[in-house]
């Protein structure tokens, strides 16, 4: 066992599933859009251009860089990656950069979510770093992808894994093999888990919801030039 995928750590509600193909629908077929990230929606439609950061790094490095002229796009679409991107601020307004004025954004951030040591895994946004990251754009909207079930099953699972586990530093997490122990034990204890993340239907609609949130979103539109 090598990895924690055999239960998903977090609630995927079929309405954040349809997210994303509701929004580039609504756009229409002659909206130019870019997205960042990896697709995995099939066959890329002719309207949307798609951004491998990998690919920018190789380019530009740490400071990465849209290859495209002002005002090319009318949306953008960014799924779990500011976090992975070395330069978050330095994306996000070159984002800004290549929308027309009006042009939409939606982008996805991870909150209170688990340390991921199988890829670039740098940062963790609050719903005000959110809005200012975009201070170029109108936020019409944040709110919560993930609520506090799936922070509450992910953290107690790992809470109870940690029993059967080896001693260790933080830097064991990228030079050595996961514990079998631990990997076996957080299976378990993610499956006699599973059902505090359902809690997300009741609990990500309350008030307070947002301050233990696993992930959370932002959609907004670049603002008019004057």
């Amino acid at each position: 066992m090598n990895n924690l995928r055999l239960v998903h750590p977090v609630q995927v509600t079929q309405k954040h599933i349809d997210t994303v193909p509701n929004l580039i629908t609504n756009l229409g077929p002659e909206s130019r859009i870019m997205y960042i990230g990896n697709w995995d929606r099939g066959e890329v439609p002719p309207n949307i251009v798609q951004v491998d950061p990998t690919t920018l790094y190789s380019i530009f490095g740490i400071d990465t860089k849209l290859p495209y002229s002002d005002g090319t796009f009318d949306a953008c679409i960014c799924v779990n990656i500011l976090g992975n991107i070395e330069n978050p601020f330095l994306l996000a307004r070159d984002i800004i950069r290549i929308l027309v004025p009006g042009g939409h954004i939606y982008v996805e951030v991870p909150f209170i979510a688990p340390y991921d040591t199988t890829k670039r895994d740098f940062y963790r946004f609050t719903p005000r770093g959110l809005e200012v990251l975009f201070t170029g754009a109108t936020i019409e909207e944040v709110g919560i992808v993930n609520g506090p079930g799936s922070t509450m099953h992910w953290i107690k699972s790992i809470y109870d894994a940690l029993l059967y586990e080896r001693d260790g530093k933080i830097e064991d997490l990228d030079t050595k093999l996961g514990d079998s122990n631990y990997l076996e034990a957080y299976t378990i204890m993610a499956i006699h888990n599973e059902g505090i993340k359902s809690m997300d239907t009741v609990l990500s609609s309350r008030e307070h919801a947002c301050t233990i949130a696993t992930s959370l979103h932002l959609l907004g539109r670049k603002k008019l030039e004057a």
